[in-house]
């Protein structure tokens, strides 16, 4: 398989079919070492900016794909709508804006690089971003650039404004973490794995107490305890 035939302006459908199938076989993998089957969808129409639905018969989550093939691609436009937190969490953050809904939603980019000896084979990294992982840059619980720190919150402020859920906003590569592999991918994105994380249930216990500034309750023990646990597991999945 040639990387100067999907790097071409004309593949770009077929390098996006061709690695969604990776995906897909990396995150079914990942959920049978946990011994059960994970459903995935591919939306049909682009409508509200997911590319796939998962389901694991106890959630399910829509995101959107992004794919670069040995590029210096820096940013992406994504869909807001698929950057609001899910409406459970909006009502414990006091985050409403009215287009929050049930189900999970986040972005899974694909970095292939092919700068390998065997033209046949592409090393994938996989990162991730969403709402919770966004805020969590914001409030310095995942540790970025005081640059990045700023353009999470502008972000946070301009998704509260959110009157459409395809209208699009910038999201650069430094608002991603990167995944160690599948399984701390299937995990970030809130489903079970065998990291047997509650990576998501200890963001939640951290934001639903951040009514005022991170900085003002950090003497509250019970909220130190879950932001070094989040911390902890975090660390666990991330590839730095």
């Amino acid at each position: 398989m040639s990387s100067k035939y999907l790097k071409d302006a004309s593949a770009t459908l077929v390098r996006e079919e061709l690695f969604n199938h990776k995906l897909f076989y990396d995150l079914k993998i990942a959920a049978a070492k946990r011994e059960y089957h994970l459903k995935i969808f591919s939306a049909n129409v682009d409508f509200e900016g997911f590319d796939i639905v998962i389901d694991d018969d106890d959630k399910i989550g829509r995101y959107q794909i992004k794919t670069r093939l040995d590029s210096s691609t820096k940013s992406w436009e994504i869909h807001k709508g698929i950057l609001l937190p899910n409406n459970r969490n909006a009502e414990l953050m006091r985050f409403d804006n009215g287009l929050c809904r049930y189900f999970d939603c986040g972005v899974i980019l694909m970095d292939i690089n092919s700068s390998l000896k065997d033209d046949d084979n592409y090393q994938v990294n996989y990162y991730y971003t969403d709402y919770y992982i966004i805020k969590s840059i914001a409030t310095n619980l995942i540790k970025r650039s005081k640059q990045t720190v700023i353009m999470a919150n502008n972000i946070l402020e301009q998704l509260v404004l959110t009157k459409r859920y395809s209208d699009r906003i910038s999201i650069k590569k430094s608002l991603f973490v990167k995944l160690k592999n599948p399984t701390s991918l299937l995990t970030i994105c809130g489903f079970d794995s065998s990291d047997n994380k509650q990576i998501q249930f200890l963001c939640m216990k951290l934001f639903e107490r951040n009514k005022i500034r991170i900085k003002d309750i950090e003497s509250d023990s019970e909220f130190s305890a879950y932001k070094k646990a989040f911390i902890n597991e975090l660390n666990d999945l991330i590839d730095k």
